[in-house]
Parts: structure tokens; sequence; C-alpha cells
């Protein structure tokens, strides 16, 4: 959707804009085409630029370009083009983008989506992947972050999942980087903040003894009961779900139609205010109809941000052309994802990112 707000070509064709679990997240033309070229080598097959490249490509083994691409998920939008002449970041915080109100947010625990095949990571692994991804910052990190003392197979997964999350690791989705991405937001336009904060939830996918919390994509379901992941989650909501459920729907319904989502069952969703700073108000998503607003100043403890905004710039959380080590203030790069996370995967995987919210323009 952030595309959109950018794109000149978009301009005039929506009067609202929702970003679930999104971000301005985009890469040049010539990164996109030196990536694309390193795949066509791997698999035998000519430059992206020569003719004969997609009759190649055609002939190799889908798990073969998976491998080659290192299961990249995309698709990633790419700027510098005449679809988007200038990166929708850039766009967005400096206010050349198209004005209509927006209706932003991220889930609790984005990062809980990502990280269960590090099932079984001691305390070693996990504070060695801290070390080598983030360096001179690493004991910093690991004292906000640490192994606590009573632990299970999946509390490496857990602690990775946080840092990723709030430190803005998830190409911008959520977290501190989410955070900045939202007020920027508000200073230009009216601007309606959540946060999903439903964290005993069906998940993805049954996985014995992995608690999803309110991980990327949970939120899904309760908006689009087709949404299933292919095992269906709506059906197994409990009452309190379906309340979740039946409010969200509910207040989209009422953002598409009139500009702002208003209020539902009692309880009005805030326009987020950004000269109130942190006591500017977003709504907190909970199931059982106990949804609420909540401070900036809570948001912000929940994610760590002074914290992390003492590491690495905000205003930088979409940006992916310095080293993850860089501090203030220079930019907190928003590192690939493996479909499963290994041990340093942050810090070594191929430049690329992760453009899997979900975004909708309204109306």
């Amino acid at each position: 959707m952030c595309g959109h707000l950018a794109a000149p070509g978009s301009r005039g064709l929506f009067a609202g804009a929702v970003i679930e679990s999104g971000s301005c997240f985009s890469w040049p033309q010539a990164d996109a085409d030196s990536f694309a070229d390193q795949v066509t080598s791997q698999v035998g097959c000519a430059a992206t630029a020569d003719p004969a490249a997609i009759a190649c490509l055609r002939q190799v083994p889908v798990q073969a370009l998976l491998d080659a691409a290192n299961n990249w998920f995309g698709p990633l939008l790419v700027n510098t083009t005449p679809t988007l002449p200038q990166d929708p970041f850039v766009a967005v915080t400096s206010g050349a983008f198209t004005r209509v109100p927006v209706l932003i947010g991220a889930n609790r625990d984005e990062g809980r989506s990502f990280p269960q095949g590090d099932v079984d990571w001691t305390q070693q692994i996990y504070e060695q992947w801290v070390r080598d991804s983030f360096g001179s910052d690493a004991d910093a990190i690991l004292a906000h972050y640490p192994w606590p003392a009573t632990s299970d197979q999946w509390t490496g997964a857990y602690l990775e999942a946080a840092i990723l999350t709030d430190g803005g690791f998830l190409a911008g989705i959520g977290g501190c980087s989410g955070r900045f991405l939202t007020n920027t937001l508000a200073d230009y336009v009216p601007t309606f903040s959540y946060q999903f904060d439903h964290r005993t939830g069906p998940g993805l996918t049954p996985i014995p003894g992995y608690v999803w919390g309110a991980g990327h994509a949970a939120e899904l379901a309760y908006m689009w009961p087709s949404f299933d992941n292919g095992i269906p989650i709506a059906p197994t909501f409990n009452a309190a779900e379906r309340r979740l459920a039946h409010d969200m729907v509910a207040w989209w319904g009422n953002f598409v139609r009139t500009s702002a989502p208003g209020m539902v069952e009692a309880t009005a969703w805030p326009r987020l205010d950004a000269s109130l700073g942190p006591r500017a108000q977003l709504l907190s998503l909970r199931a059982g109809g106990r949804s609420t607003p909540i401070t900036d100043a809570r948001l912000s403890a929940q994610h760590q941000c002074d914290f992390w905004d003492s590491l690495f710039a905000p205003e930088q959380a979409a940006r992916r052309d310095a080293p993850l080590r860089h501090k203030a203030p220079s930019v907190r790069l928003q590192q690939p994802l493996d479909r499963r996370l290994r041990p340093s995967a942050v810090a070594s995987a191929p430049r690329r990112g992760n453009q899997a919210g979900a975004g909708l323009a309204a109306r």
C-alpha cells in the first residue's frame, strides 16, 4: 500500500489506505537486476538482459530456482522506475505522497511467525547469533533480551523473534520502525493506528508447544475467515475471538465508508495525534470486547524503542544501504529473513526483504 501512496500513477484512484503489517520497504532497480542476475547465473542461464534468459529459466526445476534465490519471499517493490520514481519510504517521510486518511498497524509479536525452525536453540547458540549479527552492540542487546533462568526448546526462537520485531529487522514491519512510520504519517494525514494484541489465538498452523503470540499474519483470519494458511483457523475461534473478528470488521468497514473507524460496541478508536508525542493514542485490539486505546509511550515501552533508537536511527527503518552493525546516526538495516532462520542468517543472507504485509486501498 505504501507503494500506492508514493506512485504517481495511483493518485486519484483511492480515497483512503489500509496498511496491515506492512511497510515502505523497497529496493532500487539496479539492486533488483543484480540479484536477478545472480540467480540466473546460479541455475546456468544468461543474465536477465539477454532475451534468452526467460526461455532458459522456464526449463529450470522450481526447487532449483528456490534454492538459487535462497527461498526468496518476494515480490518486492522496486524503486527508481517509471512506476516508482522515488523510494516510497523517502516519499512518505518527506511528505511527497498522496494525502489520504490511513489506517495502519501491526501485530505485537510479528517475528513469531518466522523462526519456528530454530527449535532447540541453546543459550550458547542464541548468544552467538546475537554476537554474529550485532557485533559491538551484542552485549547491550543481550542485556535487554537475556536468556531466562527457566527455558524450553522454543526459548531461543522467542528471543530471536522479539529482537527481530522490536529492533526493526522485518523490513520495517511492526516494532519500533513501524512506530516511526506510523507517527510520520500522522504528521501529514489523518492516521488511525492499532496494535493487534491478541496473543493466545490459534496461530497460523498447529506446532506442538509453540506459542505464536500475535505473530505476523495472525490477524488475517479475523478479517477474512477464508484465510487459513492451509489449515482452518477461523472455525477454531472461541466466543471471545469471534467477538474480536466482529469488532475488527466493523472498524475497518467504518473506515472504508467514512474515512474514520469510529466507535464499535462503545469503544471509540482515536485518531493518532502526533502533536501529543508519547501521549498520542492508538487502539490495542483484544479479544472479548476488551479492545482499548493505549498510548504511544506504552507501545514504545513494549518494544523497548528507547533502547533500539539509541543504537539505530529509526528514521532509516526501511533503508538497506549500510551494514547491520552500523550505529546511530547511520541506519537500521532491514535484513532478509529465510523461511526458517538459522544462526547468523540475519547477518549473512543476501540483501533482500519481506513484503508480506497486507495492503488494501479503501474505496
